[in-house]
């Protein structure tokens, strides 16, 4: 049997921190990728690219910190005006992206792409489920 007021607790968790375990997810994944030194004639003397992989970082922290502003997990009243701007932003930084994109780079240089486009279905997803949350609530509050 599964205690309503743990699940609340759980829910409370996901939202809160949720962004941040899904910016760590792509930051292992950019630190990782950033091995890979792309297109040059000897890999072995390309040191790793502390500074432009953790730059890259920073960037999805600022991405993730937007859309969650815009998106307010924690609202009590969760909004299709939030999503829709939210999903208008993961749009925008996917565009961005993918307009700044070439080929034979190292691997970092690819995060950005995949972080957007991941983004672009991610972002709609959680905004649906914030507020067919927030509906079914009223929608119980109000027959009980």
């Amino acid at each position: 049997m599964v205690s309503i007021k743990g699940s609340s607790n759980f829910n409370l968790f996901v939202r809160r921190f949720g962004w941040i375990a899904y910016w760590l997810a792509f930051v292992v994944y950019t630190l990782d990728a950033a091995r890979d030194p792309g297109l040059v004639t000897n890999p072995e003397s390309v040191s790793y690219p502390w500074p432009a992989a953790l730059f890259t970082c920073l960037l999805f922290g600022l991405q993730t910190a937007a859309l969650n502003a815009t998106l307010r997990p924690l609202s009590p009243t969760p909004s299709w005006q939030r999503v829709v701007g939210a999903s208008g932003l993961a749009l925008l930084f996917a565009a961005l992206s993918l307009l700044t994109t070439v080929t034979d780079m190292p691997g970092y240089y690819y995060s950005p792409g995949l972080f957007a486009l991941t983004n672009v279905i991610v972002v709609p997803l959680v905004g649906i489920i914030l507020v067919s949350r927030s509906s079914a609530k009223d929608t119980t509050a109000s027959s009980n």
